[in-house]
């Protein structure tokens, strides 16, 4: 019973892992704005949007939201399209969130955005990335998505390091 245990959790994990997607993030005036970045479709059902501080924790600690927002009640959505793009702090009025918290130059976010392809096999129910903002020279922040660098084999952090 121990290795069926194992290895349901094992599935649980490579499906979680499979599930997947990306979210693309913008700069918009030096505001982060969020968006599915999936081309196997242009609708989605959306059903939340999370951003966290990515900080070393406990297993046994989840990190508190910066800012998220949820469609309520349980189980409903909204219709949305890979264009529609969502500035940090501002809650669709078609949803219920909590009040953003300022984002801090150089601090890692992890953002998430719960949404279901339309019209397609395999289904994708979250979309996840991290970023950070960096102060330019004029007083506004700079937003940097943080890519995965395929030589290296690793996340680019470097890009939210002060220099």
């Amino acid at each position: 019973s121990t290795v069926l245990l194992a290895l349901a959790t094992a599935s649980d994990i490579c499906f979680a892992t499979s599930s997947m997607g990306k979210v693309k993030v913008s700069d918009v005036d030096g505001t982060p704005c969020f968006s599915v970045d999936d081309k196997r479709t242009d609708s989605f059902h959306l059903f939340g949007l999370y951003v966290v501080e990515k900080k070393p924790k406990s297993w046994r600690t989840l990190s508190t939201p910066v800012w998220q927002f949820n469609i309520n009640p349980p189980g409903r959505w909204i219709e949305i399209s890979a264009q529609s793009c969502f500035h940090y702090g501002v809650t669709p009025s078609f949803a219920e969130g909590v009040q953003s918290e300022p984002l801090v130059p150089y601090q890692i976010y992890d953002v998430s955005i719960k949404a279901d392809p339309q019209n397609v096999s395999g289904h994708v129910i979250a979309y996840g990335a991290e970023f950070c903002v960096k102060p330019k020279g004029d007083g506004k922040f700079m937003v940097h998505m943080i890519q995965w660098d395929t030589v290296a084999g690793k996340r680019n952090y470097e890009v939210c390091t002060k220099k």
